[in-house]
C-alpha cells in the first residue's frame, strides 16, 4: 500500500510540475489549464483554486454517472491544485520549460497505475471510453477542445498556436505514452473510496 501511495504522490507532483512548466514556457498553456485560468480570472482566484473548483464539478458528474470517488481524484484536486500554484511561483519563466509537456502523460499514467483511481478528469475520460468505441486520443481531444473554448472566453492571453495544437494533439501524445507504459485505463483494477457501478458497456455489446 505504501508503494502505491508513493507512486500516487510522485505522479501527482510530476503532473503539477509539468503543468507549471508549460505555463511558464510563455508559449501558451494546456487547454485545461487555460480554462482554469479563465475561470480563475472570472472568480478572482488562482489557477490552483479554480482547478480545484473544476475538479469538484467533474466529481459531481462522476457521482451522477456512478463512476465512484477515488483517492487519486481527491489527492489531485487538493494537493495537485496547491502544487500547481507553488510550482508556477517557483519555476523560472523560460521557453525551455516546454519539456514539461512530455512529462504529463507519463505522470497521469503513473497515477492511474497505482490502482487508487485516476484524476477526476481522467476518470471521466475512462467512463466515456467504457461507454463508446472511442480511443484515448479522441476522447481527450473532445475534452481539450471544450477547455480551449472556455480559455478563449476568459484567458485569451494564454491561448496560442501551441495551445490550439495541444487541444487536438495532446490526447494522441498521451495515448502513445500510455502504450509505452502498457497502461490501459479501462483494464486496470482500481480501488475507490466510494465504489461506482461495475460496467463495461462496449465489451458487453451494449
Amino acid at each position: 500500500m505504501l508503494k502505491r501511495l508513493f507512486q500516487l504522490f510522485m505522479g501527482t507532483t510530476l503532473a503539477s510540475f509539468s503543468i507549471a512548466c508549460v505555463v511558464n514556457s510563455t508559449l501558451g498553456a494546456f487547454p485545461t489549464t487555460g480554462a482554469n485560468i479563465a475561470i480563475g480570472n472570472w472568480l478572482g482566484v488562482s489557477i490552483g483554486i479554480s482547478g480545484f473548483l473544476v475538479e469538484v464539478v467533474i466529481l459531481g458528474i462522476l457521482l451522477y454517472l456512478k463512476e465512484g470517488v477515488s483517492v487519486t481524484g481527491l489527492v489531485n484536486m487538493t494537493l495537485g491544485s496547491v502544487l500547481i500554484d507553488v510550482f508556477i511561483t517557483l519555476l523560472p519563466v523560460n521557453k525551455l520549460m516546454i519539456f514539461g509537456l512530455l512529462l504529463s502523460g507519463f505522470a497521469w499514467g503513473w497515477q492511474g497505475m497505482a490502482g487508487l483511481g485516476e484524476t477526476n478528469n481522467n476518470l471521466l475520460m475512462t467512463a466515456i471510453l467504457k461507454r463508446t468505441k472511442m480511443t484515448v486520443g479522441q476522447v481527450k481531444a473532445i475534452q481539450e477542445v471544450i477547455y480551449l473554448i472556455i480559455a478563449l472566453l476568459g484567458a485569451r492571453q494564454y491561448v496560442s498556436w501551441f495551445t490550439i495544437l495541444l487541444s487536438l494533439g495532446l490526447g494522441y501524445l498521451i495515448e502513445i505514452e500510455y502504450k509505452i507504459m502498457k497502461y490501459d485505463p479501462t483494464k486496470v483494477k482500481q480501488s475507490f473510496l466510494i465504489k461506482g457501478k461495475e460496467r463495461n458497456l462496449v465489451k458487453e455489446g451494449k
